[in-house]
């Protein structure tokens, strides 16, 4: 973009048959100022901006990188489940450091405004628990820790994870880093937690 006039300028143009990546045909351009002409010009990045309810889970005290991840899908699927979400409604993300083990999970609501759910973990004593429970069993384990992943009713047993259990076409890319396994005492524990009133600093 030229700031003087403020008008779009050409950019590099694409080879006959076609565009490139990022690169627009002659077609499209035609109209615009030749960028080499112009003495001063700015990149323009377009971006949005949201709004959206998110949570942060700090841990007591760091996992390794597998096992943070394994937790925060542990812990999305029993907060779906325990409150009746659909799968888009809530997502996960790790946050840094991206390397070596991490204390912190963020969990964030998709639709802007959302559905409440991460306002009544932090409101709701219990209800942290209540999705930890349930965790516990989505990924065959009972109450007790104990592995259930061998009694599946359907299809081979489950012994890192399975697509009944932690497993989605969402989360592919961490497929390799969850097993179930690394997680069951920790959700243990926040089944037997409860959220505390924060208190100012």
């Amino acid at each position: 973009m030229d700031p003087v006039t403020g008008q779009w300028l050409a950019g590099p143009t694409s080879k006959p048959g076609g565009a490139g990546p990022g690169r627009e045909t002659p077609e499209e351009q035609e109209g615009l100022a030749d960028a080499e002409k112009v003495n001063r010009k700015v990149p323009v990045i377009p971006y949005v901006e949201d709004t959206r309810n998110i949570l942060v889970v700090k841990l007591a005290e760091p996992v390794e990188r597998d096992t943070a991840v394994t937790l925060q899908y542990a812990l999305e699927r029993g907060i779906e489940a325990e409150f009746q979400l659909e799968d888009s409604e809530l997502d996960t993300e790790e946050l840094p450091p991206y390397e070596g083990p991490r204390e912190r999970l963020l969990f964030v609501e998709s639709a802007e405004g959302g559905a409440g759910v991460l306002r009544r973990l932090q409101a709701e004593p219990e209800a942290l628990a209540r999705a930890a429970r349930k965790a516990l069993e989505i990924a065959h384990f009972d109450q007790l820790g104990r592995d259930r992943g061998a009694e599946k009713q359907n299809g081979d047993p489950c012994e890192k994870g399975c697509y009944d259990c932690l497993l989605s076409f969402g989360n592919q890319r961490h497929h390799r880093a969850i097993d179930r396994n690394l997680v069951a005492e920790l959700l243990q524990a926040f089944a037997g937690g409860s959220v505390g009133e924060s208190t100012p600093a």
